[in-house]
């Protein structure tokens, strides 16, 4: 059977438009799904300021004991390491040499005293004889000579009898205060020489009651966290009484005492750009011990009404710190901070940042500025905001980088930095 012709140009035409479809949907490409990050949605927090930084436990008063005297020693009441209270006696030198000095020096000064008082009495006997002849002239002005030689002789005498029983004092060497006495290598028996002709202490003591915790804080961070906790821009140097000072020790436990910061350096350490500061805190049990490292933790008695971002969210340029955040129409927007003192995991925003605005929290990798993204909404930022652990470190953290890097310098530049 003949197909008729039209029918035949049909089919034709047909199979052309099925065949040019096909092609043009093999060419449309796909269009990628938007990149999905979590965003959270800036709001103030009425938070306390704190902060944390890292110190080493100092003894408050540390002095070396040399003796003044010198002497075989004949006691020694006190073993390395024990707990000694102020005037506890720890030394005892042989008192006899200098206590048979004092009796000699105390006969002198009463031979001195009787000499005085028969000068004394031939001096008023000559004033009340009537001096004409110049032989009983001659013989007042040698009475009066001999009485004022024994005036002198009565302080000569008295100079030497009150040396000599200081000197007797100075045989028993005690505790200047209460304190922990170190190990030492004097013994009964030993001969014990004055303090100038010898190469070390008899003994060294450390105060722990009160204890004092020094710790370093970056040279520009000091000025923002006085500024901000006395409330005054132009008080960059003290803090605040209403202050908090705690320490929270090495095995995670927070240290019952509240303390006070006591001493803040008015000079940088130009090794770590950093001010030393000093805090006081009361050890009655001796809990904490000098040369322990301890984190000192500052926070404000009174709230602050902030805005705080995670350290997480902030990136950094050539321009300075940063977040990105994003707009109504979901597209991504670099915005550069300045950012204040550290709040626990975040930090302060001072300026940059609006209440209400979207920074993107986690997938900050994958986006860039321009870029339209799809946004998912993460924790409330006061939930993301929390203290770290202490055994944490914070490897992203600018201020733990810094502070760190200045801990291992100080150990060699320590003492440039205190006064």
């Amino acid at each position: 059977m003949k197909v008729p012709k039209i029918i035949k140009a049909v089919i034709i035409f047909v199979f052309t438009l099925l065949i040019v479809n096909g092609c043009d949907n093999a060419k449309k490409p796909q269009r990628a799904p938007l990149p999905e990050v979590t965003v959270s949605t800036l709001k103030k927090q009425n938070i306390n300021l704190s902060v944390e930084y890292y110190g080493q436990a100092k003894a408050s008063k540390k002095v070396e004991l040399y003796a003044k005297v010198e002497g075989y020693l004949t006691k020694k009441n006190f073993e390395a390491g024990d707990y000694v209270k102020k005037g506890q006696l720890l030394f005892q030198i042989s008192k006899k040499p200098y206590e048979i000095k004092l009796q000699s020096t105390k006969g002198g000064l009463e031979m001195a005293l009787h000499n005085y008082s028969y000068a004394k009495k031939i001096l008023k006997m000559y004033d009340k004889l009537n001096v004409e002849m110049a032989a009983r002239e001659r013989q007042y002005y040698k009475a009066l000579k001999k009485y004022q030689l024994a005036q002198a002789e009565i302080l000569i005498k008295k100079a030497a009898y009150a040396r000599a029983k200081l000197h007797l004092k100075y045989t028993e060497i005690k505790a200047p205060f209460s304190g922990y006495v170190q190990k030492t290598n004097k013994d009964v028996g030993d001969l014990i020489r004055q303090y100038k002709y010898q190469n070390s202490a008899l003994v060294k003591m450390k105060k722990t009651d009160p204890i004092w915790v020094e710790f370093s804080i970056p040279e520009a961070e000091i000025v923002s966290l006085t500024q901000k906790f006395t409330g005054n821009k132009e008080d960059a140097g003290n803090l605040s009484p209403d202050t908090k000072v705690k320490i929270i020790l090495s095995n995670g436990t927070e240290y019952k005492h509240e303390g006070k910061v006591v001493y803040i350096s008015v000079n940088v350490n130009p090794l770590t750009g950093t001010n030393l500061l000093r805090a006081s805190f009361p050890n009655p049990n001796h809990i904490v011990f000098p040369g322990g490292y301890v984190t000192v933790k500052l926070s404000s008695k009174k709230k602050f009404n902030e805005i705080v971002i995670p350290q997480k969210a902030i990136q950094e340029d050539q321009s300075g710190n940063y977040v990105l955040a994003v707009d109504k129409k979901n597209k991504v927007h670099k915005r550069h901070i300045k950012l204040g003192i550290p709040y626990k995991n975040g930090f302060v925003v001072k300026t940059g940042l609006k209440q209400g605005e979207k920074i993107i929290t986690e997938g900050l990798q994958m986006v860039h500025q321009g870029m339209k993204v799809k946004p998912v909404k993460g924790k409330p930022l006061s939930h993301m905001i929390h203290s770290k652990n202490l055994g944490e470190k914070s490897e992203d953290s600018i201020f733990d980088t810094m502070y760190l890097s200045s801990v291992n310098k100080s150990k060699k530049g320590s003492e440039g930095n205190a006064e």
